[in-house]
């Protein structure tokens, strides 16, 4: 009787699924991404000179630490290229999720298949046919097809919250590409945030309200009861 949809259930490994969704380095990617807002924020030309105080730039400090090389700019650099290696990261551990979620769809719909050929079957043989392992077996199987449809739907969060975090990763990155690079390349774009140093207060504002519910969300799945994978009870003896 066990063997009953053994061969469906070999085919499965929900072990690989948890292991893909616990090396998903979306935490890492949010810390990176709120850095470099963060580091950003604190060399706002209008902040420095605050800091420089009235006294300083009476004696043209502020004008001095203009002058030289501005080690925020290389701390910004290093801080997007760690945050593309995380994105790119991200972007591959989701399609390979959802591959494992297609192929768990499928071996659902495979399972559901044989349950409902086997209960027909059930309704059709006579009461001495239905023994109480078989009942148990198919209502093991009942579960098991549970814990991969609520499976599926984990896996479905997850990546939403993924493409999420993704977009907002290009808005920053893309953002402070033209930012930093406007004095190499003055593209349009660029002069124009040059042009108005408010566009780039407003920007830097939005992207960090964009990423406070995305972090809220990250906790919010990470202390779900789903957030391991849920498996059935084992089948229990005859």
């Amino acid at each position: 009787m066990r063997d009953l949809g053994a061969a469906l259930l070999a085919e499965v490994d929900l072990d690989a699924v948890a292991a893909r969704l616990s090396r998903l380095p979306t935490a890492a990617l949010l810390d990176a991404l709120e850095g470099v807002v963060a580091t950003l924020d604190n060399a706002d030309p209008a902040r420095r000179r605050k800091r420089a105080g009235v006294l300083g730039r009476l004696l043209g400090r502020d004008l001095v630490a203009q002058a030289q090389p501005d080690p925020v700019e290389n701390r910004i650099r290093l801080q997007l290229a760690g945050a593309q290696a995380l994105a790119v990261e991200l972007a591959e551990g989701s399609d390979a999720l959802a591959a494992l979620s297609a192929h768990l769809q499928r071996q659902t719909a495979r399972l559901d298949e044989l349950l409902a050929g086997e209960r027909l079957a059930d309704t059709e043989a006579d009461a001495a046919h239905r023994t109480v392992a078989r009942q148990r077996r198919l209502e093991h199987l009942d579960a098991i097809a549970a814990s991969w449809r609520a499976t599926v739907a984990q896996i479905a969060v997850v990546r939403d919250h993924a493409a999420l975090l993704l977009d907002r990763h290009a808005q920053v990155r893309d953002l402070l590409t033209t930012l930093w690079r406007q004095r190499a390349a003055a593209t349009a774009a660029a002069a124009q945030l040059a042009a108005d140093p408010g566009n780039e207060r407003r920007l830097r504002t939005l992207l960090r309200a964009q990423l406070i519910p995305l972090r809220a969300s990250a906790l919010q799945i990470a202390a779900s009861p789903s957030a391991d994978i849920e498996r059935p009870s084992k089948e229990p003896t005859p």
